[in-house]
């Protein structure tokens, strides 16, 4: 930026500033924990996902919804595959990432966070044997330029016993066949 002044007579010298711009990173707010009941319907992580954005002109491009710990193999995120948002999403169970992407406004990508859902293989014990009884999931989006904050949720896991159903009754006379 120049300046100059005049004084009615001669313009002063030109003096300069200088103006920097940075980038603002989008914020993502999460926070709540879902449970999980092994051999149970899958269950929404945290529908009540947060994201600003001052400087990306209302649109997001990506987002990444990962399980930071606790994982083990079985695991699997989801999503409602909302049409028309524009956003599509692939899980990779090596990693435990659900990875969300396209151009969309930021009020589409909270709505696809929101649908975020746990489950696990059918049959499976979710909690490793009973070792793994939580999960943290951390949540990222992005604007084009910058990633934003990582927001975190948890997911608990819970082993349902089986159960069995007995009900008849047997008789047996003394000296006979078993």
């Amino acid at each position: 930026i120049s300046w100059l002044v005049n004084d009615g007579v001669a313009n002063s010298n030109a003096g300069t500033s200088t103006v920097d711009t940075a980038h603002v990173a989008p914020t993502i707010t999460a926070g709540t924990t879902a449970t999980f009941n092994g051999g149970g319907a899958a269950v929404v992580l945290d529908g009540a996902i947060a994201v600003t954005d001052v400087d990306s002109g209302g649109t997001l491009t990506g987002a990444t919804v990962a399980i930071n710990s606790g994982s083990i193999a079985g695991d699997l995120l989801n999503y409602a595959s909302l049409t028309g948002l524009g956003i599509t999403g692939s899980y990779d169970a090596a990693t435990g990432a659900l990875t969300l992407s396209g151009t969309s406004s930021i009020a589409n990508y909270e709505s696809a966070l929101d649908s975020v859902t746990y489950g696990f293989t059918a049959g499976g014990d979710p909690t490793g044997g009973g070792g793994d009884t939580s999960r943290g999931i951390s949540w990222l989006v992005n604007d084009g330029v910058a990633n934003s904050n990582a927001g975190t949720s948890t997911v608990d896991t819970a082993h349902v016993a089986p159960t069995i159903t007995a009900g008849t009754t047997a008789t047996f006379n003394g000296g006979g066949a078993a």
